[in-house]
Formats: structure tokens, C-alpha cells, sequence
């Protein structure tokens, strides 16, 4: 079953690489959502993201395995995600 994933999910500590703010702001982007397993979206839980890449890259939908380049997870990675996803929103809705 297809399910919605949070990488920076607001439960989990990312004081690392976000302060309070920009956690609430970039939290709710769609660069920070992907498409994951319902079985493998349980096992990510509030898993920091090295451990969550790793399961990113078994996920059978591409997009999701791609994500798995990351080293890292920050505001540049999830606005540079947002940029790819308004791409391919825009060539599959076909918008003008």
C-alpha cells in the first residue's frame, strides 16, 4: 500500500540542521513528502535520515529511491526536491 512520507518528520530532533523555525516552515514543503511503502513508511517512524536513506533505497518507487542520494537533509535538499516535484507536476498535469 502507497503511503505519504515526511522526511523531516516535527516529532524528530533536526536542531542539527534546523532551527525551530525553518523545522515548522520546511516541515509541511512538498520537497519534504515522498511516496514510501505503508510497511516500510512504519519502519522509517522518526528514524534520523541517515537511517531513513537506507530504506529509501529499497523502495520500489524511484522517486523515493532517488531521495536516498542525499548525505544530508536540509532547507538546500528539500527546496531543490520541491523544484524537481513542480517540474514533474507540470509534465504530467501538462499546466501551461
Amino acid at each position: 500500500t502507497l503511503s505519504l512520507h515526511d522526511a523531516l518528520p516535527i516529532s524528530q530532533d533536526w536542531e542539527a540542521c534546523f532551527d525551530a523555525g525553518e523545522q515548522i516552515q520546511y516541515m509541511f514543503r512538498l520537497g519534504n513528502y515522498t511516496i514510501l511503502e505503508e510497511s516500510k513508511n512504519k519502519s522509517c517512524g522518526n528514524l534520523p535520515y541517515n537511517s531513513k536513506k537506507e530504506i529509501y533505497k529499497s523502495s520500489n518507487y524511484r522517486i523515493t529511491a532517488q531521495d536516498s542520494i542525499y548525505d544530508e537533509w536540509d532547507t538546500e535538499k528539500i527546496l531543490a526536491r520541491q523544484r524537481k516535484m513542480a517540474k514533474y507536476a507540470k509534465i504530467v498535469w501538462k499546466f501551461e
